[in-house]
């Protein structure tokens, strides 16, 4: 991270607590450890002293102002999700010295990770988190809100839980719009980008639903689906992986997309 960026993240000690409030003069929160860090900002994992020292995620965003109005539309778009089955909670949003703050309920490790270390998981696995993972983004398209970047990290395992059949959570709504509101041309990460993000053209509810495929079909595979090294080749590896021919082909993810896309055809998905 260079000096300016540095200028624009929030720094602190680990066991010095932050955030003062009232009640809480030297501060609510008390950072244990450095959960990630982006170009967004942090997030710590903290102590909630108004709650008997409970663990929760803490995420602090850079302070200039672009991060700060994305951060103001997650705070909207999180209460508007309140409830919502398989989504994280937000327990608490604030300013502290200029960062948009967001204390949240604390999960386990991503998708991402777990397959990582584990490699591809069985079917009737897959199957499960399939379904939980659209019961998911079923709620929040059921609010009207589009998630915009459905990918494994921002899947997390369900504190406690040691497989994600047993419960995950989605995560990550800095990029989410609202249905009507305006949306910028290009969304998501690559490899989970649907098509017609790729081309640069209308996109709706249907991006989320693609995303939502490729993660699934990983979790099969034990790789992405579609890793390309840019837009140029993305395409035409859809085509490929897509096409009849590639039945027929020892290609190990050939029967991996028409998993995801049974998963999704299941009734009330």
């Amino acid at each position: 991270m260079s000096a300016e960026e540095r200028r624009w993240h929030f720094s602190c000690f680990i066991g010095k607590p932050i955030a003062p409030c009232p009640g809480f003069e030297k501060g609510r929160y008390v950072p244990q450890s450095l959960l990630g860090v982006g170009v967004y900002g942090k997030v710590f994992l903290c102590h909630d002293l108004k709650h008997d020292s409970a663990p929760i995620a803490l995420k602090v965003v850079r302070k200039d102002t672009l991060y700060r109005r994305a951060a103001l539309n997650e705070v909207k778009i999180l209460q508007l999700l309140s409830g919502a089955q398989h989504c994280v909670r937000l327990l608490r949003a604030f300013d502290m010295q200029g960062h948009i703050s967001m204390s949240m309920e604390l999960q386990g490790e991503t998708l991402t990770d777990y397959v990582q270390r584990n490699g591809p998981l069985p079917v009737e696995e897959v199957r499960v988190i399939g379904r939980t993972l659209l019961e998911a983004l079923d709620a929040v398209h059921a609010r009207s809100v589009i998630h915009t970047d459905m990918k494994p990290d921002n899947v997390l395992l369900r504190r406690g839980c040691s497989e994600p059949s047993a419960g995950i959570t989605l995560v990550d709504f800095g990029s989410a719009v609202q249905e009507g509101a305006w949306k910028q041309s290009l969304i998501g990460t690559r490899e989970y980008r649907a098509p017609e993000a790729i081309l640069q053209i209308e996109w709706g509810k249907p991006a989320d639903v693609w995303g939502a495929g490729c993660v699934i079909a990983e979790l099969a595979l034990g790789r992405q689906l579609f890793a390309s090294p840019c837009d140029q080749q993305h395409l035409p590896l859809i085509e490929k992986v897509r096409s009849p021919a590639a039945a027929s082909t020892d290609l190990p993810h050939a029967h991996c997309l028409p998993l995801a896309l049974w998963l999704l055809s299941l009734p009330g998905s």
